[in-house]
């Protein structure tokens, strides 16, 4: 039995650590999944995984910006004179979170970029 589960994620850029190791969620498969646990080997599991291009286009795919950053808003929202200085506000603070995530970056041998305001969607609805 195989279950498929699909969901929008908030976080586009967490998904790229776990699937840039394909096994992880391999996006295709190039033969049944085993009926018994007991026959599966080393080179079933090779025979089984996707190949190269295919592994590569799903890493390509788990590492799209988003599509409107978090604190963007269609025009007829933030020129809503009622909304207006709320959306200033929430976006002067998401522009101090930024900053304080690429400074603290700047000391560590890895970027922290998780929670960069710019890489996450402002809203999952499709």
């Amino acid at each position: 039995l195989l279950l498929l589960f699909i969901a929008p994620n908030p976080l586009p850029s967490l998904q790229y650590d776990t699937y840039a190791w394909m096994p992880n969620g391999p996006t295709t498969m190039r033969q049944p999944p085993p009926k018994y646990k007991d026959l599966v080997d080393e080179q079933y599991i090779v025979n089984t995984l996707p190949g190269l291009a295919s592994t590569l286009e799903a890493m390509a795919s788990s590492t799209l910006p988003p599509q409107v950053a978090l604190g963007t808003y269609a025009n007829e929202v933030s020129n809503d004179p009622r909304l207006r200085d709320a959306i200033k506000k929430f976006q002067t603070r998401l522009s101090a979170i930024g900053e304080a995530i690429k400074e603290r970056s700047r000391e560590q041998p890895f970027p922290y970029a998780y929670l960069h305001p710019a890489g996450i969607e402002n809203s999952i609805a499709i």
